[in-house]
């Protein structure tokens, strides 16, 4: 596993989402490594619900997020939008790594940073 330390103070730990392998690993590098807090690549307001759920593992589970989005199309009026259900989920699975070193965080009593935004918007760049 590759550790980028920016700093003295700031590590980052690339992960593969779903991977038994990277989790492992990376429970086993918050062994080895001194830290004050875990950042966590996912928005604050999905906090309550995936620390419930990651406090009922081994139960596996999921947080999911749907929001309507209104798509509109030029040549459409106004009365004739439509409304699409968008979303977005985090598998409560031991085997995703980001859950895994949640999981150590709560077990750690370490604080946990929630830094990712709260857009439902997914920007492509082509």
């Amino acid at each position: 596993m590759s550790v980028f330390s920016l700093d003295s103070w700031l590590t980052l730990i690339p992960v593969v989402h779903g991977s038994g392998a990277y989790a492992s690993a990376l429970r086993k590098e918050l062994l080895t490594r001194p830290f004050d807090a875990l950042a966590v690549p996912l928005p604050a307001s999905f906090a309550t619900d995936v620390i419930r759920g990651v406090k009922r593992l081994p139960a596996l589970s999921a947080v999911v997020r749907l929001s309507a989005q209104e798509d509109r199309f030029d040549e459409l009026d106004d009365s004739q939008e439509t409304t699409d259900l968008r979303g977005t989920y985090v598998p409560i699975d031991p085997c995703q790594a980001v859950i895994a070193a949640i999981r150590f965080a709560l077990g750690e009593r370490k604080p946990i940073v929630w830094i990712d935004s709260e857009s439902d918007q997914l920007e492509h760049h082509s």
